[in-house]
């Protein structure tokens, strides 16, 4: 059974309100990866690579043959990251609702447009 789509509003507000800032940023701009570990295994003759998201430490990993071909890649996401089990899958109105709540984050509050 597909999964349900998530409802925009109360539910993604309350979702995004108990995230980081960071979070947010990946889930708008994606994710900022660096190199971490890689290292090959002999007996499965697979190449290991993990990165990790220099913003909210997400860790993928990647497994590629030795030609380089990309045989699996996951996710190890970091404590928080994941909306909330029953959540749903993201709609584009979800989407929209993150981007909104990355631009206004951004944006500087009255007090500090005052004093500039």
């Amino acid at each position: 059974m597909p999964s349900k789509p998530a409802k925009p509003g109360r539910d993604l507000d309350r979702a995004l309100d108990a995230m980081p800032a960071a979070y947010i940023e990946c889930r708008d701009y994606g994710h900022i990866w660096r190199s971490r570990d890689a290292y090959w295994v002999a007996k499965e003759r697979v190449y290991v690579q993990q990165l990790e998201c220099a913003r909210c430490a997400t860790i993928r990993v990647r497994e590629l043959n030795a030609h380089g071909h990309i045989l699996s890649s996951g996710y190890r996401y970091a404590d928080g990251y994941q909306m909330p089990a029953g959540t749903g899958f993201l709609t584009s109105n979800a989407r929209d609702g993150i981007r909104l709540r990355s631009v206004t984050a951004a944006m500087p509050t009255r007090d500090e447009r005052k004093h500039a």
